[in-house]
C-alpha cells in the first residue's frame, strides 16, 4: 500500500511538471485559439504553476480519504478555502484578475501542506506498514 501511494504521489508530480514548462510555454496561443481572448491566454500562462499543488493536494486528499480520514480532509479543504477567499477579497484592488490565481495557489498549498504533514504522521505510517 504504501508503495501504492509514493507511485501515485510520484505520478502525480512528475505529470504535473511535465505540463508546466507546456502551458507556459503556449498558454497565450492555447487561450487565443480556445477562447479568442488574450487575457485568457495569460491567465493559462501564468496559472500553470497552480499545477504542481493542486495535483498533489488532489492525489494525497484522495489517498487519505481511502484510508478514513475524511474528516481531516474536510477540515484542512475549510483552512484552505477560507484562506483562498481572504486572500482574495485582500488581493482583488491589487492583482485583479490574477487575485483568483495566487488565492488558488495558496489554498492547494495549505491542503497540500496539512495533508503531507499528517500523511506523515507517525500514526498513519504505522497503519500503512501495517496494511502491507
Amino acid at each position: 500500500l504504501l508503495q501504492n501511494i509514493t507511485r501515485g504521489l510520484s505520478a502525480a508530480f512528475f505529470l504535473a511538471c511535465g505540463l508546466i514548462p507546456f502551458y507556459f510555454a503556449f498558454g497565450a496561443d492555447m487561450g487565443g485559439f480556445i477562447y479568442a481572448n488574450p487575457l485568457a491566454g495569460a491567465l493559462i500562462s501564468n496559472g500553470c504553476l497552480l499545477l504542481l499543488p493542486m495535483s498533489l493536494s488532489m492525489i494525497s486528499t484522495s489517498i487519505l480519504n481511502s484510508l478514513g480520514k475524511e474528516k481531516y480532509t474536510f477540515v484542512f479543504y475549510v483552512l484552505g478555502s477560507i484562506g483562498m477567499l481572504l486572500l482574495l477579497f485582500l488581493l482583488t484592488p491589487l492583482c485583479h484578475e490574477y487575485a483568483y490565481l495566487i488565492a488558488l495557489f495558496f489554498h492547494f498549498c495549505v491542503v497540500a501542506f496539512y495533508v503531507f504533514g499528517l500523511a506523515s504522521s507517525h500514526e498513519l505510517v504505522a497503519t500503512l506498514h501495517f496494511r502491507d
